[in-house]
């Protein structure tokens, strides 16, 4: 069964139909993993650590000294009894004792090889070596699955939060770029600046390509533009940022970890489409600055698969 599909809402108890979905789309709560059982052995692994156990030197040794010591103590028994019919009768009754010892030797010996072979014992010895596997399995697993299932936990919490977050900034984003629009169309005489119109992310082998349209306000040039690009937290380091339609475009430059670049370009055609690519290493949120921007842009880029910070317990 796949992943989510062991994750229930905790107040109708719906099952996730995508494994994108953090919480309920109907009662809004993060999804919670259902209690694994604790787990259990098969008849064929069953059958698998009764042969281990009765294969085991170690066991059988154990069972040849207990087996030993018990027929040591038979004979010294045996001797003794033997001892006081050598006092009493003579030689002649010592050497029927010994006949009668020897018998008595032989028949426990038979007696014990006879029991260990008794379907019952061996049941047992079976019943025990399957007790002691469980409890092995499951003290070896079960702290192992909780510390899990707790990170796991934690982690979609945060990704719930960051999730709602991340569409009430979209929501302000679109708000501003339509107060933007309106402005600039009713006040001709303010400088164009560069809002966005949409954007894509792709897959470019291990990175990841942001690729952003953008427009002026109005109908006209947009001049010098400078932009600054962070990540989330370190989340992802940039690979590359350039930007296309434009007179022209400088190198771009980099802080010393990475995660924060600079760009400066012209452009000097009113209503042209600039386009801004922003390549980075790994799932992440970027931020977007510039004064020749409308907005301030937070922009997600494949973020269900981005690995959130471990949030502190």
């Amino acid at each position: 069964m796949a992943d989510f599909a062991n994750r229930r809402c905790p107040r109708c108890g719906k099952r996730p139909l995508d494994a994108r979905l953090v919480q309920c789309p109907d009662c809004r709560v993060p999804f919670e993993y259902e209690a694994v059982s604790a787990p259990t052995l098969t008849p064929a692994q069953l059958a698998a650590v009764t042969k281990h156990v009765l294969g085991s030197w170690k066991l059988w040794l154990t069972l040849f000294v207990v087996v030993g010591a018990a027929t040591v103590g038979v004979m010294e028994f045996i001797n003794l009894k033997a001892q006081e019919v050598k006092d009493e009768a003579g030689k002649e009754a010592q050497t029927d004792a010994n006949a009668t010892s020897a018998k008595i030797a032989e028949g426990i010996s038979n007696q014990i090889e006879t029991e260990f072979q008794q379907p019952r014992i061996q049941a047992t010895i079976e019943r025990v070596a399957s007790e002691k596997a469980g409890d092995i399995l499951t003290n070896a697993v079960w702290a192992s699955l909780d510390q899990f299932r707790e990170k796991l936990q934690a982690a979609d919490e945060q990704l719930a939060k960051t999730t709602n977050d991340l569409a009430v900034l979209s929501n302000n984003v679109h708000q501003a770029q339509l107060a933007a629009a309106q402005m600039a169309g009713a006040v001709t005489d303010d400088p164009a600046l560069l809002t966005l119109v949409d954007k894509s992310v792709t897959r470019d082998g291990t990175n990841y390509d942001l690729t952003m349209f953008f427009r002026p306000t109005n109908h006209k040039p947009v001049g010098t533009v400078e932009l600054m690009a962070g990540t989330y937290r370190q989340t992802a380091k940039i690979v590359n940022f350039t930007a296309r339609n434009v007179d022209q475009a400088d190198a771009p430059v980099l802080n010393d970890i990475g995660d924060a670049a600079k760009l400066r370009f012209t452009v000097s055609h009113a209503d042209a489409q600039v386009v801004v690519d922003l390549t980075l290493s790994a799932p992440t949120l970027v931020k977007l600055v510039g004064d020749e921007l409308a907005e301030e842009l937070t922009l997600p880029v494949a973020i269900d698969q981005m690995q959130l910070p471990m949030v502190n317990r």
